[in-house]
């Protein structure tokens, strides 16, 4: 956001970019198979694009590094848009103790 303020941005573009970004990440990390369609595919990043970064499987390594925009893994090489759900590490408790 330092950017921003640096070109003088009036406070509710700093306000809107700020809370966009809050509300991005939080969508970004839901347990949820949403793709976003066509936007997902080539705009923005969706729950189900972002899951191949935390994928456990190897062919998944090392792509979908984009954090708001995937045009940045398209560009760089580092974009898989499987069409199915990958696994995902998943942590949990057990309760036998």
């Amino acid at each position: 956001m330092l950017p921003l303020a640096l070109i003088g941005a009036p406070v509710e573009t700093f306000i809107a970019t700020t809370l966009f970004s809050i509300v991005s990440g939080q969508v970004h990390h839901l347990n949820a198979n949403w793709n976003f369609g066509i936007i997902g595919k080539y705009l923005l990043v969706s729950p189900m694009y972002h899951k191949i970064h935390h994928s456990i499987e190897r062919r998944h390594f090392d792509k979908n590094f984009a954090i708001r925009f995937c045009i940045w893994d398209r560009a760089f090489g580092t974009q898989c848009a499987p069409k199915i759900q990958p696994i995902t590490c998943l942590l949990y408790t057990s309760d036998a103790a």
